[in-house]
Protein backbone atom coordinates (compact mmCIF):
# COMPACT_ATOMS: atom_id res chain seq x y z
CA UNK A 1 0.00 0.00 0.00
CA UNK A 2 1.31 3.43 -0.96
CA UNK A 3 0.43 6.57 1.04
CA UNK A 4 -0.38 9.27 -1.51
CA UNK A 5 -1.71 12.01 0.79
CA UNK A 6 -1.63 13.17 4.39
CA UNK A 7 -4.40 15.07 6.12
CA UNK A 8 -3.43 16.57 9.48
CA UNK A 9 -6.39 18.19 11.23
CA UNK A 10 -4.15 19.58 13.99
CA UNK A 11 -2.44 21.95 11.54
CA UNK A 12 -4.26 24.54 9.51
CA UNK A 13 -2.27 25.61 6.46
CA UNK A 14 -2.08 29.34 5.86
CA UNK A 15 -4.64 30.40 3.29
CA UNK A 16 -6.48 27.07 3.46
CA UNK A 17 -10.24 27.56 3.61
CA UNK A 18 -11.26 23.94 3.01
CA UNK A 19 -12.58 21.87 5.93
CA UNK A 20 -10.83 18.58 6.77
CA UNK A 21 -13.90 16.65 5.60
CA UNK A 22 -13.90 18.45 2.23
CA UNK A 23 -10.17 17.79 1.84
CA UNK A 24 -10.73 14.10 2.63
CA UNK A 25 -13.55 13.82 0.08
CA UNK A 26 -11.47 15.56 -2.61
CA UNK A 27 -8.49 13.23 -2.06
CA UNK A 28 -10.69 10.10 -1.96
CA UNK A 29 -12.03 10.87 -5.44
CA UNK A 30 -8.51 10.47 -6.88
CA UNK A 31 -7.53 7.38 -4.86
CA UNK A 32 -6.60 4.28 -6.86
CA UNK A 33 -6.48 0.65 -5.72
CA UNK A 34 -3.58 0.06 -3.34
CA UNK A 35 -3.32 3.75 -2.38
CA UNK A 36 -3.89 5.22 1.07
CA UNK A 37 -4.44 8.48 2.91
CA UNK A 38 -2.63 9.03 6.20
CA UNK A 39 -4.95 10.81 8.62
CA UNK A 40 -3.69 12.61 11.71
CA UNK A 41 -6.91 13.42 13.49
CA UNK A 42 -7.74 15.84 16.27
CA UNK A 43 -11.20 14.82 17.53
CA UNK A 44 -12.30 18.45 17.81
CA UNK A 45 -11.75 19.01 14.06
CA UNK A 46 -12.62 15.60 12.55
CA UNK A 47 -13.58 12.84 15.02
CA UNK A 48 -12.04 9.42 14.38
CA UNK A 49 -15.45 7.70 14.45
CA UNK A 50 -16.75 10.12 11.82
CA UNK A 51 -13.68 9.61 9.63
CA UNK A 52 -14.03 5.83 9.91
CA UNK A 53 -17.76 5.88 9.11
CA UNK A 54 -17.22 8.17 6.11
CA UNK A 55 -14.32 6.08 4.80
CA UNK A 56 -16.33 2.86 5.03
CA UNK A 57 -19.35 4.50 3.37
CA UNK A 58 -17.05 5.47 0.48
CA UNK A 59 -15.83 1.87 0.11
CA UNK A 60 -12.47 2.32 1.83
CA UNK A 61 -10.79 0.23 4.49
CA UNK A 62 -9.85 2.06 7.70
CA UNK A 63 -7.20 1.27 10.30
CA UNK A 64 -6.20 3.03 13.49
CA UNK A 65 -2.42 3.12 13.84
CA UNK A 66 -2.18 4.63 17.33
CA UNK A 67 -2.32 7.77 19.43
CA UNK A 68 0.29 10.50 19.75
CA UNK A 69 -0.86 12.77 22.55
CA UNK A 70 -4.25 14.18 21.58
CA UNK A 71 -3.95 12.99 17.98
CA UNK A 72 -4.97 9.67 16.45
CA UNK A 73 -3.01 8.35 13.45
CA UNK A 74 -5.11 6.35 10.97
CA UNK A 75 -5.06 5.25 7.36
CA UNK A 76 -7.93 5.02 4.92
CA UNK A 77 -7.18 3.00 1.82
CA UNK A 78 -8.66 1.51 -1.30
CA UNK A 79 -7.81 -2.20 -1.14
CA UNK A 80 -6.33 -4.13 -4.05
CA UNK A 81 -8.94 -6.31 -5.73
Amino acid sequence: MKIVAEINTAKRLEGCTESPVATFLRVVKELKEGEAILLILDDSAFPVKAAEALARKLGLEFERLGREGDLERCIAFKPDR
